[in-house]
């Protein structure tokens, strides 16, 4: 079981730091957020300076977190840009600079073909890092897939080199990935 570092200024949930810390691990300043819900992965990253740019795209299943209800401060106005719509709309977003990752937190086991999510990180940038429960957490009724961390990791070798897979405390895991040189 890998336990993330803490980062200043991240909540201290294992998913949030996990992104944190593939965030610094790759060296990213600029990351896309598939999945995004109301943006508080990327707004917490850009309000403790680890990022500079942050695009975030969510379909608005969930009311309550949806991207609509995010007011984005003037201090970070056209630092972070946030999309209703499906996570394929972020390949036709423009950043400021090529995205460095891919990050999807919880959401892998909820979309309908997760291949599809795969290829669009591993399309939008060289790296992706993706959270989600471990297979043992069968709680929520919106969990469309399962996956021990093997299995997780075997999916994701289909689409790009896995760097690094392992459980996380709080009954989550986590894989960073990386683009396959062609």
């Amino acid at each position: 079981m890998y336990t993330p570092p803490l980062v200043d200024g991240v909540r201290a949930h294992p998913c949030d730091l996990i992104l944190a810390w593939a965030v610094e691990k790759v060296g990213a300043r600029c990351v896309c957020d598939l999945g995004a819900e109301i943006g508080r992965d990327l707004l917490q990253m850009l309000n403790i300076g680890l990022i500079d740019y942050g695009y975030g795209v969510d379909n608005g299943a969930h009311d309550d977190f949806r991207i609509g209800n995010v007011d984005v401060s003037d201090e970070l106005a056209g630092r972070i840009y946030l999309e209703e719509g499906s996570y394929q709309a972020a390949l036709s977003h423009d950043p400021p600079q090529p995205f460095d990752i891919a990050i999807t937190n919880n959401v892998l086991e909820h979309v309908d073909y997760p291949d599809d999510l795969l290829l669009v990180a591993m399309t939008l940038a060289p790296y992706a890092v993706h959270t989600l429960p471990f297979e043992r957490n069968h709680w929520d009724p919106y969990h469309r897939h399962y996956w021990d961390v093997e299995g997780l990791a075997a999916l994701c070798e289909r689409w790009g080199e896995v760097v690094t897979a392992d459980q996380i405390p709080g009954g989550n895991m986590f894989v960073l990935m990386k683009r396959r040189v062609a």
